[in-house]
């Protein structure tokens, strides 16, 4: 799943619930999240390290928290601020396992290799995308996205 559904739910959960268990919530939200059937951008240059790749995609994950941190933003005009720092470290804790694989793929698969492996189970082969399929996976992220957003407003 991209980026910005994982900040949305982690900032979601965390808000709602501001102590030590929503953050648990919020970490373990993204690996429920990734066995959704859902769409992702590659991050091959990133996974391999080719240079001319590795900027690009870097961009694109840096476009897509950027969005994710935006929304959250306006949204958060409204909230307590307890509720906002809570947010914020929900985001961390959503976005963590994916900043923890950025750390596997830099290591050259050294570190974290049991999280990374976990990690990749929660994607089941049936998620790749079909083009037929591509629109059911943009909406559940845009759902998922709305519903989360739905939380945070309550």
């Amino acid at each position: 799943m991209i980026l910005t559904p994982h900040i949305l739910v982690g900032a979601a959960i965390a808000s709602q619930i501001p102590n030590i268990w929503g953050l648990i919530l919020a970490f373990l939200s993204h690996f429920v999240l990734d066995f959704l059937p859902h769409f992702e951008y590659s991050i091959k240059g990133i996974q391999k390290s080719e240079k001319k790749q590795f900027f690009r995609d870097i961009v694109k994950v840096e476009l897509d928290f950027c969005l994710g941190m935006v929304i959250f933003t306006f949204v958060a005009m409204d909230l307590s601020p307890i509720r906002v720092i809570y947010g914020l470290l929900g985001i961390g804790a959503a976005v963590l396992p994916d900043g923890l694989l950025f750390l596997y793929y830099f290591s050259g698969g050294k570190w974290f290799k049991k999280l990374t492996e976990f990690h990749y189970w929660v994607h089941p082969k049936r998620h790749k995308i079909k083009q037929k399929l591509l629109l059911f996976t943009i909406f559940t992220q845009v759902l998922v996205g709305m519903l989360a957003i739905l939380v945070l407003i309550l």
